[in-house]
């Protein structure tokens, strides 16, 4: 009992904390330009006081003033902003359609070195990415793709996790459902799209969730392989929004976590499902 109070107060006390920091970044994108100096000029002017400027919560007058300025009068961060969809759009297809693929071959099929083949992918996923940047760097500096945005969508479309969690999901859906379709003179195309996908679909629906928020915040592989800040997303562009204008950033941050806010909230529920039933 001890223990469970302790843990409801960790976790009360890293929401709250969260919650207040989400509250603040909301708060400070709806201030004027005029009150986000006053408070927080030094932090960006470069005068040297940051570390005093005076804490504000509350706008004393709302202004939509920034968001004008960030979505309309200055095209280049709403640019970055599909610079970020560019990316991710292809990256989730990819990655859905790989991963199923693999879950399923993995889950339902015998072929030799299958056992050997998954404790690879076992191994990859252990690794960080940081390790993999170097020879994924060097293969497609060898195509000729450094500085596309395939030098980034092209690697990231194989994703061991998502082969990994789509087979934990699958190997649970009976085989006897598989081969009585496969009697009833059913192809292998229509089992997979009539059977399979419908059952494996909070497992889908998981993977395409944890993929976005992933693909969404990525930061070192557009520094690495694109080479070009016009092609940067908005996860990259906000480190450099920050020293120039508060303002801006406050908006930026407010107009990045939209579309992960959204994602979550309308696939909570399979998101729990989908990794629940893929524990073994």
């Amino acid at each position: 009992m001890k223990k469970c109070k302790i843990s409801t107060i960790v976790i009360v006390a890293v929401s709250l904390v969260t919650l207040f920091i989400l509250v603040f970044m909301l708060c400070g994108s709806f201030m004027s330009y005029e009150e986000v100096t006053a408070y927080y000029g030094d932090i960006y002017t470069g005068g040297g006081k940051g570390e005093y400027a005076s804490f504000h919560i509350i706008p004393k007058e709302f202004s939509v003033n920034q968001y004008y300025k960030a979505l309309l009068e200055t095209p280049d961060y709403l640019y970055k902003f599909w610079n970020s969809i560019l990316l991710t759009l292809p990256i989730l297809i990819g990655v859905v359609v790989v991963s199923t693929l693999g879950g399923y071959g993995f889950a339902k099929f015998q072929f030799p070195l299958k056992n050997f083949f998954f404790f690879l992918f076992l191994l990859v996923i252990m690794l960080p990415y940081q390790v993999m940047m170097v020879p994924n760097f060097m293969v497609m500096d060898t195509l000729g793709l450094i500085g596309s945005r395939w030098s980034i969508i092209l690697p990231n479309i194989f994703s061991p996790f998502g082969t990994f969690l789509i087979y934990q999901f699958m190997r649970r859906i009976p085989n006897e459902i598989l081969e009585c379709a496969r009697l009833d003179g059913a192809s292998e195309l229509r089992v997979f799209t009539k059977i399979i996908l419908p059952q494996a679909a909070p497992a889908i629906a998981s993977l395409a969730m944890l993929n976005i928020i992933d693909t969404w915040s990525m930061i070192e592989q557009p520094l690495v392989f694109l080479q070009d800040p016009e092609k940067n997303p908005l996860s990259v562009a906000l480190a450099y929004i920050n020293t120039s204008n508060i303002g801006i950033a406050f908006v930026c941050g407010v107009v990045f976590l939209i579309p992960l806010m959204l994602v979550f909230l309308m696939g909570k529920d399979k998101l729990v499902d989908g990794i629940s039933n893929s524990v073994i």
